[in-house]
């Protein structure tokens, strides 16, 4: 396992709400944006695991999202700290097989933002996908 992570330099972003007739920008709290982000494969189980590291850290629960794909989120915050995919619904070749990922992986992210896990997290699902666009080389760089 290459557990090296890769720092996070991100701007914590701005979001624009609508409140009692008022545009306003609210910040995102640094404790919902990763400080750091790894991907890597658990050769025992044929799993590509995308693991995100936060200011703290909490016990994780096991959220099963498709056949191929767990998240795993924070007991009591709900963020999201891990994405597994099952590398053996892929049957490519290495080229093949990295392409295949990044786009289950976006598909994750993608469905994740829209249909949120907890609706209060919505805005640390969003900043995970910014994440890991912004680092899509490093992060796939063991497939």
């Amino acid at each position: 396992m290459d557990d090296k992570w890769i720092p996070v330099t991100e701007p914590l972003p701005l979001e624009k709400r609508q409140l009692e007739g008022m545009k306003v920008d609210v910040l995102l709290s640094p404790y919902d944006v990763p400080e750091a982000v790894r991907g890597f494969i658990r050769k025992d189980h044929k799993v590509f695991l995308i693991e995100f590291k936060y200011i703290s850290q909490e016990d994780t629960i096991e959220r099963p999202q498709s056949e191929h794909v767990k998240l795993r989120v924070g007991r009591n915050s709900g963020r999201l700290y891990a994405i597994e995919l099952d590398l053996q619904k892929f049957g490519a070749n290495h080229v093949q097989l990295r392409l295949e990922v990044a786009e289950a992986l976006k598909n994750v992210l993608t469905h994740l933002v829209k249909e949120p896990v907890s609706p209060m997290r919505a805005t640390n699902y969003k900043m995970a996908k910014k994440v890991v666009e912004n680092h899509e080389d490093c992060i796939l760089q063991p497939i």
